[in-house]
């Protein structure tokens, strides 16, 4: 099954403050289910639903979020009507049959069709599970220590919307057909989130506005640092080997970028070479050359770090996507045969840059010694070794 985790929401500030505030922080929200069971109950019959049902649905907090950030609330009704309206049958079939985007909508939805019970029963035992409890634990352990973690985690929302989950600025929201054939994964996918919204609050860097001729190539590298340590919790466990869903089409792109790693740290190196050398470079140009977003790269260089120098000195700097650079980088000089590493050009020049965008006190090289490094979480110990 492909699986696409988008991180959509920057924005609408005043909507996530309410959503959290309804909510409550560390919660598990299902409020937009029981309508939404009520209009899959008429549909199915082929009846039209009451508005009032329609309304309940689309002004529950999950779905105020989701349609703020650009879900379509007239898709999204139509599209119900489609997959699960007996007498729309034609037209879905005419629908399905051109291969868009509403038709991966519709495929979705239809997976409701005949496993109500199912997804009832399953939404039952999330609702009993101890999920942020352990999510908090998992993302906890790849914060710095002086990250002073306010042992609570934004509201955890289930609604039925589009194959993926989506990370809010005070909330996540979960599919909850999505979560019928990942249930055992959602623990890692929330600490994973979990992680992100914790570390934003990390403020080690002064980052380029985006109109800056810098913010492309700066954004990247934090895509990179962020990614790769988030990937560390859940990933090599699901998606890697003989992972639970290693043989999804998801997992498949991330093996296949994963194994491209090297070469594509030889190509990052070339463009920050000509960077260095030719200033007026395009630097939008090195967008187009991290695959996933960063995540099999950024994970090839955080699992370097974590398995040669350990998960502390990993996480110690964290929020310094340049320092992960360097990190990576002497590793990489320690093992040219498993971690190319990058030229002098280029760390000169990342050096420049953190300078430029990161307190001095941030900036500094490591001390010599470094602290023990933590004792591995239970769900680490089972390593991916991989013969680069």
């Amino acid at each position: 099954m492909k699986i696409r985790i988008l991180f959509l929401f920057t924005f609408l500030l005043f909507s996530a403050s309410l959503y959290a505030q309804i909510i409550g922080n560390n919660s598990i929200d299902f409020s937009g289910m029981k309508p939404f069971w009520q209009i899959e109950s008429s549909l199915i019959k082929d009846k039209e639903p009451p508005p009032g049902e329609w309304n309940a649905l689309f002004n529950s907090p999950a779905y105020q979020i989701l349609f703020a950030g650009g879900f379509s609330q007239k898709n999204f009704e139509h599209q119900l009507r489609l997959a699960l309206m007996p007498s729309m049958d034609s037209a879905l079939n005419k629908a399905l049959k051109k291969n868009d985007q509403q038709s991966e909508f519709l495929e979705h939805y239809l997976q409701i069709k005949g496993k109500e019970k199912k997804l009832k029963e399953l939404q039952i035992k999330l609702q009993k599970e101890q999920l942020i409890e352990t999510a908090l634990s998992m993302a906890r352990s790849f914060l710095p220590d002086s990250f002073q973690l306010d042992n609570s985690l934004p509201p955890v929302s289930f609604a039925v919307f589009e194959n993926t989950t989506t990370r809010a600025p005070t909330g996540i929201i979960i599919d909850l057909v999505f979560s019928m054939d990942f249930d055992s994964y959602l623990p890692y996918l929330l600490a994973h989130e979990a992680y992100h919204i914790y570390r934003d609050k990390i403020k080690n860097a002064h980052y380029p506005d985006k109109d800056e001729t810098d913010y492309p190539m700066v954004q990247m590298l934090t895509q990179l640092e962020t990614e790769g340590i988030a990937d560390l919790i859940d990933k090599k466990k699901f998606f890697l080997k003989k992972g639970l869903f290693s043989n999804c089409d998801w997992a498949k792109s991330y093996q296949y970028y994963l194994d491209k790693a090297p070469g594509t740290i030889r190509q990052l190196d070339r463009y920050f070479t000509q960077m260095a050398t030719v200033p007026n470079s395009d630097r939008k140009i090195i967008q187009d050359l991290i695959p996933m977003n960063g995540h099999p790269t950024g994970y090839f260089m955080a699992n370097a770090i974590m398995q040669k120098m350990g998960k502390r000195t990993l996480i110690k700097q964290t929020a310094n996507p340049f320092a992960f650079f360097r990190l990576y980088q002497r590793v990489a000089l320690k093992d040219k045969k498993h971690y190319p590493p990058f030229s002098s050009t280029t760390m000169q020049y990342l050096h420049e840059m953190e300078q430029k965008y990161v307190p001095s006190k941030n900036n500094a090289p490591p001390a010599p010694k470094q602290p023990s490094s933590p004792k591995l979480m239970w769900y680490e110990k089972d390593k991916v070794q991989y013969n680069w």
